[in-house]
C-alpha cells in the first residue's frame, strides 16, 4: 500500500504479481490500521500473503496483528529485487 505513487506501479513485470493499493496521504489510514494497526500505518508497506516465496534475508520482515509486512521503499525495493527479478534499488 502506498500514498501517492509509488515504483512499483511502473514497473510492467510486476503487474501482474502484486496487488497495488493506493491510499489517501491524510492520516488516519483507515485500510493500514485495520491491516496493520496504527503504529504502522506509515507509507510504503508491503503486505505480504502467504508465505509462498522465501523471504531473503537481508529483508526485514515485520508482523503486526497476524499480518506480515515489509516497510520502507528501499527495502521494498530490495524485497522485490530478490524475489522477482527487478531492478536493485541504488
Amino acid at each position: 500500500m502506498c500514498s501517492g505513487g509509488g515504483n512499483a506501479i511502473l514497473l510492467p513485470a510486476l503487474r501482474d504479481k502484486i496487488e497495488i493499493h493506493q491510499i489517501d496521504f491524510q492520516r488516519p489510514r483507515p485500510a493500514l490500521v485495520s491491516e496493520l494497526g496504527e503504529e504502522n500505518q506509515g507509507c510504503p508497506k508491503l503486505i505480504l500473503g502467504e508465505p509462498t516465496r522465501s523471504i531473503p534475508p537481508e529483508v526485514a520482515v515485520k508482523e503486526a496483528k497476524g499480518c506480515r509486512f515489509i516497510s520502507g521503499d528501499i527495502e521494498i525495493c530490495r524485497y522485490l529485487a530478490k524475489t522477482y527479478g527487478v531492478g536493485e534499488p541504488h
